[in-house]
């Protein structure tokens, strides 16, 4: 899997901390990557300086000095040379499997044209706010367009849709998703991937002016008329909302060919969302709640949604359960060590993965 990922973020005076955070989640994907970034003439020399250092010290990463004000904002497309475009906001956190899973969906549904993650809301002081969820009712809500990575080969033509394109002051995610979903199928993934810290300077809060104002709403208007006479008659793919919970264990699992098969322990699975998680993970035979006769290459015990209780398999095993369940934790703990399995323990967020590694 040799695709490269073109990851494009535009700053705008962000401090070190958020910019070194993202940094550190990007250095950490496992897909060929290039970042692309840029200060969106915000003025704060300590956030040109940051990321020049990064630019300098990384091949990988190029600082862009744009020639006009939000052009990257408009157009994340326009600098980038990847197959595919993952634009991320300066104040975003990502999955460390997000952009690998990305591409191994984006080769299994060739309809897909763009992937979203809603995400984990926190405050500016870390604390747990809300979750953005993903469903039929709020699926146009501004925050249920984050973690938007697409296949390349789109660049937007804002002055065939607004009258002035210098009014996308916000919105934009919601805009750069819906023109991309009138040539293709949307794919929505759980929560879990992506965590947004709602900073009390962000461009969502800030207080804008009666002139700003009006362009916003002006945008809005000329975008919904473009979009409505534009669109497919279904951009988005209701067949994957609602299966969440039931990928926290397969954020473990290896993409490797040695894992033919895997036994998921845990609650009841509706035969339909069974036929989910096989669509979305097609390179291993997948059971649920049964053991398939031979011993499985990996064996899911989830305990994500409360305590379950389920022996271990000879080979790999992967224990989810809630960073806040000690009982939990503390129970299958005892029983790799009673079986004399070596294990690694992985935190993410509000979730633990004890993981065996014989």
């Amino acid at each position: 899997m040799n695709d490269l990922v073109s990851i494009v973020t535009s700053f705008y005076g962000e401090s070190p901390f958020y910019i070194r955070r993202l940094y550190n989640s990007i250095t950490k994907q496992s897909v060929n990557w290039e970042w692309i970034i840029t200060d969106d003439f915000s003025g704060n020399l300590e956030t040109v300086k940051e990321l020049w250092d990064i630019s300098s010290g990384d091949p990988r990463v190029r600082f862009i000095w744009q020639k006009n004000k939000r052009e990257i904002f408009r157009d994340p497309s326009l600098y980038s040379t990847g197959q595919y475009i993952f634009h991320i906001d300066a104040d975003d956190d990502v999955h460390p499997l997000y952009l690998e899973h990305c591409l191994k969906w984006f080769n299994r549904f060739p309809q897909i044209q763009c992937i979203l993650s809603a995400s984990l809301f926190e405050n500016s002081e870390g604390k747990f706010e809300r979750y953005a969820l993903l469903n039929e009712e709020n699926r146009f809500r501004h925050e249920t367009y984050l973690g938007r990575v697409w296949r390349s080969g789109f660049h937007f033509q804002w002055e065939s849709i607004f009258s002035n394109p210098e009014d996308i002051m916000r919105w934009n995610d919601k805009f750069i998703v819906q023109t991309i979903s009138c040539s293709g199928d949307i794919l929505f993934l759980p929560r879990i991937y992506i965590k947004y810290t709602m900073r009390t300077d962000s461009n969502t809060s800030r207080e804008r002016t009666d002139e700003e104002k009006a362009a916003i709403v002006r945008s809005i208007d000329e975008f919904t008329h473009w979009y409505e006479a534009n669109k497919r008659s279904a951009p988005y793919d209701p067949f994957f909302f609602g299966i969440e919970k039931y990928l926290n264990g397969f954020f473990e699992v290896d993409w490797n060919p040695d894992y033919d098969s895997i036994e998921y322990f845990g609650p009841e699975i509706e035969d339909f969302n069974q036929r989910k998680m096989r669509d979305l993970f097609p390179d291993f035979k997948i059971s649920f709640n049964q053991s398939i006769g031979d011993q499985p290459s990996a064996r899911i015990i989830d305990c994500s949604g409360g305590f379950f209780d389920s022996p271990l398999c000879n080979h790999r095993n992967i224990i989810v359960c809630k960073a806040d369940d000690p009982q939990t934790r503390s129970h299958y703990e005892n029983l790799l060590g009673e079986s004399g399995k070596m294990y690694k323990q992985n935190l993410l967020w509000d979730y633990i993965w004890l993981v065996s590694l014989t």
